[in-house]
């Protein structure tokens, strides 16, 4: 979820696979992932493209990253997103959470307030099911539904999953963002 540190990790990850005899698929995955979570789309690109799996998880992960691209970098997803949600049904269980989250992501996008509601359950989704087992992502999840709660001036609902947030995941990514933000605000004087 920070591109700063993704980006910086990019080139000690590059490092390790290339010395590696054998270079599993996996690799590769994790690599696109994180060159696309940096922002370095063209990386991303060539390391998916040269990913040849047929089998889940790897080829659902594949997907999944083509879809994150597709929703990061492109003014009108398309393609893998369009795959991503017809696909949503056979996704692993492994793998599913990771996929709700990117879908809710696009919908919330949506010009149309049903596609958003839509996008804010499969986030909701991904907290409510995943929450013990992928606490990054579902503090990531809740934040999103969140702040698209305080622009659609539901104050109630989103002081709700803030308070959500910092309880249940403290220690994410998304709490610490809103801990700095909180911290950065200028405070009224007594």
């Amino acid at each position: 979820f920070d591109a700063a540190a993704a980006k910086a990790e990019m080139p000690k990850v590059f490092q390790v696979i290339r010395g590696m005899k054998e270079r599993p698929e996996g690799a590769f995955i994790y690599y696109a992932s994180l060159a696309s979570a940096a922002g370095d789309d063209e990386s991303a690109g060539k390391i998916l493209g040269g990913v040849r799996a047929t089998q889940p998880p790897i080829s659902e992960l594949r997907d999944i990253i083509a879809a994150q691209r597709e929703i990061l970098t492109a003014a009108m997803p398309d393609t893998a997103v369009t795959y991503l949600s017809n696909s949503i049904e056979k996704i692993s269980s492994d793998n599913l959470p990771l996929a709700l989250y990117w879908l809710g992501r696009h919908k919330l996008s949506a010009n149309n307030l049903e596609s958003q509601q839509h996008g804010m359950l499969d986030l909701l989704r991904v907290s409510a099911v995943y929450g013990d087992s992928q606490p990054e992502l579902a503090g990531a999840a809740l934040l999103l539904v969140m702040q698209q709660l305080a622009e659609s001036k539901d104050v109630r609902g989103s002081i709700a999953l803030r308070g959500e947030l910092l309880a249940k995941y403290s220690s994410t990514y998304a709490a610490k963002q809103i801990n700095r933000q909180s911290t950065s605000k200028p405070q009224p004087d007594p």
